[in-house]
């Protein structure tokens, strides 16, 4: 759907975080192929896994998936990564993929039919503090991590992101978060779709060349107070 110049996005394919999982990343995008999305985005981490990073970045690079930059990330353009068993080294990624990888961006907005969706790894610019389906919020008073997501949120009615490898739907303020968990298979790996035009939300399980067709998991999303 094209509002003025720009496509709002009425179904979305969400890549929760990847972890070099490259196998499972290309069943995923052929799914999102097959069953019909208007676009597909990654929330970053795509790197630190015991697949192909290199074969990951080159199938986001192909199809040009709006990918943000997860904590993984940053660690690599950091030299931070030397704690991390599973990390991908750097002789092993193109100079093309290590250039994708420093020109990731923290944040992207995402034009919906049901207002703009904050793109992110997990709490806007902040790639590391959480925000788990059991997380207490007091909403008088949200923690300086929830309010730099607000802040970063401004104007947006969703956020999309990852990081905790866990599926949510959740309502944090003027926004509803929705989290595409992960790909990984040391977690229970998913792959996200979101009806934004319906407001529906479905998790789908998947693993290394297969995305099962009924989702585990289906969630409708809040109608926010004063929207």
């Amino acid at each position: 759907m094209v509002e003025g110049d720009r496509m709002t996005i009425k179904k979305l394919g969400v890549l929760g975080d990847v972890h070099a999982e490259d196998e499972t990343l290309l069943a995923a995008l052929e799914f999102f192929a097959a069953v019909g999305v208007d676009r597909v985005v990654c929330v970053g981490d795509v790197i630190d896994g015991a697949g192909d990073a290199e074969r990951c970045i080159s199938a986001l690079r192909s199809r040009e998936i709006t990918t943000v930059r997860g904590n993984h990330e940053r660690w690599f353009t950091e030299s931070r990564r030397m704690l991390l068993s599973d990390a991908t080294p750097e002789e092993s990624l193109s100079e093309g993929s290590v250039a994708w990888l420093r020109r990731l961006p923290a944040m992207q907005t995402i034009p919906t039919v049901s207002g703009d969706a904050l793109l992110c790894h997990s709490l806007g610019r902040n790639d590391l503090s959480r925000l788990r389906p059991d997380d207490p919020i007091d909403p008088d008073c949200p923690s300086w991590a929830l309010q730099g997501l607000l802040d970063d949120a401004a104007g947006c009615r969703f956020v999309v992101n990852g990081h905790t490898h866990l599926p949510m739907v959740r309502e944090v303020g003027h926004v509803v978060v929705l989290n595409a968990g992960t790909l990984s298979s040391s977690y229970d790996p998913v792959v996200m779709l979101v009806d934004f035009e319906q407001l529906e939300v479905a998790w789908y399980p998947c693993a290394a060349s297969f995305v099962a067709t009924t989702p585990v998991r289906r969630e409708r999303v809040p109608h926010l107070r004063g929207r």
